[in-house]
């Protein structure tokens, strides 16, 4: 499995969004600041898959789940992991779901969700839940 899923996905907080993001991505100054989900890929990684700055890439799990998300090019992750921030959602593998929001309540701010791409369960060596991580692929979209 870690040959077809080379990375490890680890996802996080952002300063911009709060909790998982459901009130500040409904806030239209803090949704100005960040307004789109995207995945954290170290420069020289990105250079060896062909990714730039800014394109869409494909981050596919294990498990079947599959988001696509803008690439930004970071020397804060390493080259074998990848980092998502955990607070959007609104999407789910590339399809919106803003009709499902009442309307004239959809947030500002609508993403893929991290979730779909992590891991389920817990980890066999401490007992601990283990859903905020994983491995990964990281391809061009």
């Amino acid at each position: 499995m870690v040959k077809e899923f080379p990375f490890v996905l680890t996802t996080g907080r952002m300063v911009e969004h709060m909790g998982g993001g459901a009130e500040t991505r409904s806030n239209k100054y803090l949704a100005e600041l960040q307004p789109e989900m995207y995945a954290e890929v170290n420069p020289r990684l990105g250079n060896d898959l062909g990714i730039r700055e800014g394109d869409l890439i494909h981050i596919e799990s294990p498990e079947g789940g599959r988001i696509t998300v803008k690439a930004k090019l970071t020397e804060r992750v390493d080259t074998k992991t990848i980092f998502l921030p955990f607070h959007f959602g609104g999407f789910l593998m590339g399809e919106s779901l803003a009709g499902n929001f009442p309307e004239g309540l959809a947030p500002y701010v609508l993403g893929e969700s991290a979730n779909t791409v992590t891991n389920y369960g817990y980890d066999i060596v401490t007992q601990i839940q283990a859903t905020k991580d994983g491995l990964c692929k990281v391809t061009r979209a």
